[in-house]
């Protein structure tokens, strides 16, 4: 998945649908994972640092 940026970019012409499509089906769902595991820590993260903030 890391190289499909410059693949599509400079390869258009002679992309292979099925390795699109297994990224697509395989790849992508993990890496959303990924994305929202980090968002919630960082959310938490922040969160925790704020706790001890007096005004």
């Amino acid at each position: 998945m890391k190289n499909m940026r410059n693949f599509f970019a400079h390869n258009y012409m002679q992309m292979d649908t099925r390795l699109i499509w297994l990224t697509a089906i395989n790849d992508i769902p993990k890496v959303k994972v990924f994305c929202e595991n980090k968002i919630s820590e960082s959310t938490k993260t922040f969160s925790d640092d704020t706790d001890d903030i007096t005004i």
